[in-house]
């Protein structure tokens, strides 16, 4: 239950998430160390400046979203922010889904600096999915990729999905959208990056996984059809870049 409390001459809102989410977090912190980095650092790094026409640190909120306390008027930004995309926070808290996006976040700007990093130059990786702002407006749930990425003078567009619980492997499927998956039917998205956080390994999965595949309804995810495709292969963080 959300409690308010004094820290010195700040008030903050404390214990908003719910026990998965504080697992997500410790799961994202352990694979970062695991890589040589320290969570808290790397937000500071990654998310410089203010919210749009707002004198709210990104730095800030993220690292109270991830400490699960949030200054009182942070608090009060992310509902203002929020209560118009009840649609997408599925059974979420407001606070939980500004988490789940923060984490997104957060994986996509490693990896874009891993693969950049493989590449050999920056900028071999962009940032092209709707919430690439990083700002907590205006979010639609049509994107179809995450990332644009250029080798050989060749750019594929790929999407991400995160996997903070181990689910795929103990499973052994990932499940995919009917709305991804014709994505890669059309080939408008030319593959999918499955990054297992719990595990520290990833999947891609390209249209070829899906041959013989049919749809079925997927309570997990609110009745929606979905598609299980077998888990592929993990592929090596230092050939991912290969893989794509």
């Amino acid at each position: 239950m959300a409690e308010i409390l004094v820290r010195g001459r700040e008030t903050v809102v404390a214990q908003l998430m719910r026990a998965r989410y504080h697992e997500k977090v410790a799961a994202m912190r352990r694979h970062l160390e695991l890589v040589g980095l320290d969570l808290s650092s790397f937000v500071v790094s990654m998310f410089p400046g203010n919210f749009e026409g707002t004198m709210v640190s990104k730095q800030a909120l993220i690292q109270g979203l991830l400490d699960d306390e949030l200054p009182l008027e942070h608090w009060a930004f992310l509902r203002s922010k929020l209560r118009n995309l009840a649609h997408l926070t599925d059974r979420r808290h407001p606070e939980e889904y500004a988490l789940d996006l923060a984490l997104g976040w957060i994986s996509e700007e490693w990896l874009r600096h891993e693969l950049d990093c493989q590449a050999g130059r920056p900028g071999a990786v962009v940032l092209i999915g709707v919430d690439a702002a990083r700002e907590y407006s205006s979010l639609t749930i049509r994107a179809t990729a995450d990332f644009a990425i250029t080798k050989n003078d060749l750019t594929s567009r790929v999407d991400l999905m995160v996997d903070f619980h181990g689910t795929w492997a103990s499973s052994g499927y990932i499940d995919l959208k009917k709305g991804k998956v014709g994505h890669l039917v059309s080939a408008t998205l030319d593959a999918v990056l499955g990054f297992d956080v719990q595990n520290s390994c990833f999947h891609v999965v390209h249209l070829a996984h899906l041959a013989g595949r049919q749809f079925a309804s997927n309570a997990a995810m609110g009745g929606n059809q979905t598609m299980k495709v077998p888990v592929p292969i993990p592929v090596e963080l230092k050939h991912l870049l290969q893989a794509l």
